[in-house]
């Protein structure tokens, strides 16, 4: 059973104080070295949207179906003004509204993506095992296989409007977006092995603007998502008061019906403070003070009578992490992977897209399953040719299977087309190679000829330096010479020209081809 469903409901397998005091100790016995590693990024516009965004109650997600869902966002300005804004939450019939395991999945996104540098790549890729593993399930076959396509299909298709704040521009747009841009399955037959997903870029640049928060994954990860989603909140509104006060004398007050409704995703509002204590949200709050983000809460009547208010207390982990985490965040980037570590590992599954992409004609592949071999495919490929020979291949293949009318479907088609390639390819390279060797003789033959008529031009200008009588003296020795050689007379202006001309070229040494080449033309 999802642990998150059993806690909300309030189940009998949650009332059991052994579960209970095995979930206290692991997250008591959290390693100092693993609080240190782990982190997650949480862009704040996407913390604000979480709790509209998703139904943290399953039987209410399951009645919220064909219809869109229109929630008010309070929003405190400068000066103490107090904003309404609308977010509208349109959940695709198909896939249902986003819920518990939706929610922890997007969790898996955000913190794999917090492993990377900045900046943040836009895309990540999971084995099913790691994805079972990172929302803490033992097993992704099955059942579960249909589960995940279903969650991650709902972060693909619920269409989201709402206020998106740009910190660079200091301006507030509506935006309407769907969590996730894009989802590509891979895996053999009819198991699915893997999936890569795109977050939407307004979430990207966002992150890489560096407006988020830097959380301490290691204190989350047991958590419920009702747990996640409450620790999330709280440390946020604790780092704000933080910065502010300087003091860790403080608390924390919030609305509980607010938390309900903006926080949890609609979770119901009870009115008695013994049931909410007992069977909603008692059982995560003493997980929370486990954690050690606070030290204390308390449920208290409000001031009108109508209802209650929580009040929190930051307890020692939330200061050390706010020193650890989140100050480090703003201050410095941590190295994790290498970008072109992480590029080498997705540049087969993106040689593959771009196959399916040039196949169909459209840039959104979502839900297309590409199998494991397809991907090992373009690595083999990978392995003897260069990312734009490969494309290169592809579009060969898909330009030569027109032109055949044959009919290719999958990746493996350019199998059929590689030694036609590479003929081709051999063929091109030639052509290539003739055509570079032409254009340089071609060249060449340019250049000669604007040496010639720079010399030429050289020549005239030097000979006006030289005294006539010398020049007349030259003439006359070059004319006794050809006659000597028994030339024919017709040819001697042009032969003594030319020899004039040539003990002037050796006279003031006027470059040779090659020197004027160096010089610069």
């Amino acid at each position: 059973m999802d642990n998150g469903h059993a806690v909300l409901n309030g189940c009998d397998t949650m009332d059991d104080m052994t579960k209970i005091s095995q979930r206290l100790h692991n997250l008591q016995h959290v390693e100092s070295s693993t609080l240190q590693d782990a982190r997650l990024f949480n862009e704040i516009n996407l913390l604000r949207l979480e709790g509209f965004y998703f139904c943290l109650d399953p039987k209410e997600a399951v009645r919220r179906t064909n219809k869109k869902y229109e929630f008010f966002e309070i929003l405190r300005r400068p000066k103490s003004e107090i904003e309404k804004r609308p977010v509208v939450i349109v959940p695709n019939p198909r896939y249902g509204y986003p819920s518990i395991l939706a929610y922890k999945v997007l969790q898996a996104i955000m913190q794999k993506l917090s492993s990377f540098s900045y900046p943040v790549p836009d895309t990540v890729q999971f084995s099913q095992r790691e994805l079972a593993r990172l929302v803490g399930r033992n097993s992704f076959g099955g059942g579960n296989q249909e589960e995940f396509y279903n969650a991650i299909r709902q972060l693909r298709t619920t269409e989201a409007a709402y206020w998106f704040f740009d910190k660079v521009t200091g301006e507030w747009t509506n935006r309407n977006i769907q969590i996730l841009n894009t989802d590509i399955w891979s895996g053999r037959e009819n198991q699915i092995t893997r999936c890569s997903v795109q977050l939407h870029p307004s979430i990207i640049e966002s992150l890489n603007n560096r407006h988020a928060m830097c959380l301490n994954y290691a204190r989350m990860e047991k958590l419920s998502p009702v747990g996640t989603a409450l620790f999330k909140r709280i440390f946020f509104h604790f780092s704000n008061l933080y910065s502010l006060k300087r003091t860790k004398s403080f608390t924390y007050t919030k609305s509980y019906a607010a938390i309900c409704t903006t926080w949890l995703g609609g979770l119901k509002v009870l009115p008695y403070k013994s049931v909410i204590l007992k069977d909603q949200l008692g059982k995560h709050l003493e997980l929370l003070k486990h954690t050690t983000l606070i030290k204390d809460f308390a449920l208290e009547k409000n001031s009108r009578g109508d209802g209650f208010n929580l009040v929190f207390t930051p307890g020692e982990g939330f200061f050390e992490d706010y020193e650890r985490f989140y100050l480090k965040h703003l201050e410095i980037d941590q190295e994790y992977h290498k970008a072109e570590e992480r590029k080498r590992e997705e540049k087969p599954l993106r040689l593959v897209e771009k196959f399916y992409q040039n196949l169909y004609h459209r840039s959104d592949l979502s839900g297309l399953v590409i199998l494991d071999k397809e991907i090992e495919y373009a690595k083999t490929l990978l392995e003897t040719y260069t990312p734009e020979e490969v494309t290169d291949l592809i579009l060969y293949t898909l330009e030569s299977a027109g032109q055949n009318k044959f009919s290719i479907r999958s990746f493996g088609g350019v199998k059929v087309y590689l030694n036609a390639w590479l003929a081709e390819k051999a063929t091109r390279a030639k052509r290539v190679a003739r055509e570079q060797q032409q254009a340089a003789q071609q060249r060449e033959r340019r250049l000669m000829d604007q040496y010639e008529i720079w010399k030429q031009k050289e020549i005239t200008r030097l000979r006006e330096t030289v005294p006539a009588e010398e020049i007349a003296a030259w003439e006359d020795a070059e004319t006794t010479q050809l006659m000597e050689e028994h030339q024919n007379p017709l040819s001697f202006p042009v032969l003594v020209r030319v020899r004039i001309e040539a003990r002037l070229e050796e006279r003031f040494k006027i470059s040779t081809f090659e020197e004027w080449k160096v010089k610069g033309s």
